[in-house]
């Protein structure tokens, strides 16, 4: 079980993960975690939550994202809910 605090990286997509708020944390109700991608990398594969929503904010450089089909490029300081499903 990851800790808030702990970072781990994926050298397949080129992401680097620190917890900030885990389950253990929240009482389940939380899990947050920072990302930082290297630039030009595919990042995860797409795929669905369907248990809980997913908010994503860009602190810096540009995300492009997949929602129901379209992508969208978010700039730094931009946010976006995505329902879950």
């Amino acid at each position: 079980m990851s800790r808030a605090g702990e970072t781990v990286a994926n050298p397949a997509t080129g992401e680097t993960l620190t917890w900030v708020v885990t389950a253990a944390d929240s009482g389940g109700s939380l899990l947050r975690v920072d990302v930082v991608m290297e630039p030009g990398r595919p990042g995860p594969p797409v795929h669905v939550h369907r248990a809980f929503p997913e908010h994503h904010g860009v602190k810096a450089g540009r995300l492009a994202i997949v929602v129901d089909g379209r992508e969208r490029v978010l700039e730094a300081g931009v946010t976006i809910d995505i329902p879950r499903g």
